[in-house]
């Protein structure tokens, strides 16, 4: 037993003596990390919002590089590496799909809009769509103001409903617009005071609301004819009468 002791001692003596200079070397350095510049951190990610179209076959999305922007859309049934297809598109702010072969796009820049005598200078939106078949883009609607907005899109891609004002000065009227043909029809006029209208899921204009002072005004169409709830305080409701166009509220209403 003492001789197994005296051998283990000296093992373990043995292996310090060995290990030791080993342990004092100093290891490896590290690989430096690139420093990322400050601009990194603001810029555009290369690729974002990607969306898929409703039949699953594409996907769109937003490709930013060297301060401009693109779509780019990739067919799954293409091969991986094939480059997708490029739609070059200042100053973006949304897109989506029209049925499985048009893209309706948004886009807002700074920009100097005159409607008579009226001169405006600033952000303004536009609306467009682009037709992957004939690859052409066409603008939808005849804005002469800032404010357009997109309030239904038809899900087979015929038509959309726009809110867009005739004049720099006026509350927005709606048009339906063919998207195989860019024109419009209007299904809802303008009303004063109202700025904001809303369509039900099958396209028909329904509520218009109205921004006063310490009030807020909602108007709805003759279906469904129930009030709607709101929390602002001193909120009134009226219901539009009906109208020689099926679904849209064409009548001045008051509360």
């Amino acid at each position: 037993m003492t001789k197994f002791r005296l051998a283990a001692a000296a093992f373990c003596a043995a292996a310090h003596f060995l290990v030791a200079p080993l342990a004092a070397q100093p290891g490896a350095p590290a690989a430096a990390r690139p420093i990322l510049p400050v601009e990194s951190f603001a810029a555009l990610p290369f690729l974002s919002t990607p969306v898929l179209s409703p039949d699953g076959t594409r996907i769109a999305a937003r490709i930013s590089s060297a301060g401009r922007d693109w779509i780019g859309i990739w067919t799954l049934s293409e091969p991986r590496d094939r480059p997708p297809r490029m739609i070059e598109v200042g100053s973006i702010e949304s897109f989506t799909w029209a049925g499985d072969s048009r893209l309706i796009i948004s886009t807002l820049d700074v920009r100097l809009v005159t409607s008579g005598v009226v001169i405006a200078f600033g952000p303004a939106r536009r609306i467009f769509c682009h037709d992957l078949t004939s690859d052409k883009t066409t603008a939808l609607g005849q804005s002469q103001g800032l404010f357009a907005e997109m309030i239904f899109v038809d899900p087979l891609g015929r038509y959309v409903l726009v809110s867009s004002q005739e004049t720099l000065i006026s509350p927005p009227h709606v048009e339906r617009i063919d998207l195989a043909t860019g024109r419009g029809v209007e299904v809802q006029r303008r009303m004063a005071g109202v700025w904001s209208w809303f369509a039900d899921a099958n396209g028909v204009v329904r509520v218009g609301v109205d921004y006063g002072d310490n009030r807020t005004r909602i108007y709805t169409g003759p279906r469904p004819r129930r009030r709607l709830p709101v929390p602002t305080r001193g909120a009134t409701f009226a219901t539009a009468a009906p109208s020689t166009r099926s679904g849209s509220s064409r009548t001045p209403i008051t509360g």
